[in-house]
Formats: C-alpha cells, structure tokens, sequence
C-alpha cells in the first residue's frame, strides 16, 4: 500500500467522526512498523485510539500484517535474485510500479512496501516516498524495484537520475540502497551492477501477490 491508500485502510478500522483525519494522526504517533505489530490495546489507546474497540481492530490488523510479512519474505536478501523473488508479480504488472524492500544491517528483510503506481510508462515518486518507508521501518538500507510493462528491463535516464537523488539522500540518513532491479514480463536487470536475468515467466501466474506494508 501507500501511503494514502494506507490511511484509507485504517480509516476504516476507527468509528466515526473523523476517521481520516484520526487515521493520518495514529500513522504520525507510529515510531516504525515493528512496534506497531507489537503494541497492545494500551498502547494504541495512548497514541489516539478513542476506545478499546477501536484498539483492538488495529492490534489485530497489525499483528496479522506482521505474520504475513515473516510467510511471505525470505531469511534473507543477498542478490538481486532473491529481491526478483521478493517482488515476482510485479514483472507482470501492466503499470509501472514502484516498490522498496526495507532490509536490517544483516540484509535480513524487514518490509515491502508500494511507493507509486503509474500508467504504462512512467510513475510518479519523490526520493522522500521512500526514505519515510525506510525511517518508518527502522531500515538500514533498501532494494528498489520497479516494472517497465514496455518488456525492456534496460534502466531509463530518469531511473538512473531518481536512484542517484534516493543514494544522495540515504547517505545524510545513513542508509543504503543496495540496488535498483527492472523487471520485466520475461527479463530483469540491475541498474547497480549491471546484473541481467531471467523472471521465469511461468511462475508469474500462480506467484502470491506482494504484501506491503499497512
């Protein structure tokens, strides 16, 4: 999700009145998505919740968000495969889309989250989209990834341009962005290094969904 389909999502957690407005304000009082998926009625209620029936929807949301997250990620990202891996549906997509993979300092993965969803050939992000998913998360670094629905996994100019603005702003954060896949419906490269391979099309049409983060 992103982050306004993110607020939507809670705001149909809370009762009325309000519910954006309150929804927007519980996202700004969550230090990172750990703690979230660890809090209990208490905390919520100390971050905004109204009543502890509101608080116990959100417990459970995230809870169920984080045990999603621990079947659906591996051990660990130490190749641009395993971020194809990762994010496999996304070859297929027929709109761009751009994700980040939030990962620890033992490259373990922490999240996945959608940053932007365009049309066929371009969409719109800022290098803050991400780095807020990244702080949020408590990341000590990230993979990008996005699609070219155009079936040419070879990086654009603007690719290029926005993965230096996001590398300049990582590094003042202390952060880094490990590297930038394309993917593509049969191919995928990495922007980084260079790297190139294979999507294996024929899992794309029974892969699971991507599961971002709440």
């Amino acid at each position: 999700m992103n982050l306004e389909e993110t607020v939507e999502a809670l705001a149909c957690m809370l009762d009325a009145p309000d519910r954006v407005r309150r929804a927007e304000a519980l996202l700004r009082g969550v230090e990172n998505v750990q703690a979230a998926a660890q809090g209990d009625v208490r905390w919520w209620r100390a971050r905004g919740a109204q009543s502890s029936r509101e608080a116990e929807r959100l417990v459970a949301a995230f809870k169920l968000h984080a045990l999603v997250q621990a079947r659906t990620l591996p051990s660990s990202v130490a190749s641009p495969e395993d971020v194809v891996r990762c994010l496999r549906p996304l070859a297929s997509r027929g709109q761009e889309e751009l994700w980040v993979l939030t990962v620890d300092t033992c490259l373990r993965p922490i999240g996945r989250s959608l940053i932007s969803r365009g049309g066929r050939a371009s969409c719109s992000a800022t290098p803050s989209d991400v780095l807020r998913v990244a702080v949020l998360e408590q990341a000590a670094g990230i993979f990008l990834a996005h699609n070219h629905p155009s079936g040419d996994p070879r990086p654009s100019a603007a690719d290029q341009r926005f993965t230096r603005q996001v590398r300049r702003g990582a590094r003042a954060l202390g952060l880094i962005v490990h590297d930038h896949i394309v993917l593509c419906l049969t191919e995928w490269s990495s922007e980084l290094t260079g790297a190139r391979g294979r999507t294996e099309p024929r899992r794309l049409e029974t892969a699971r969904e991507p599961s971002a983060s709440p």
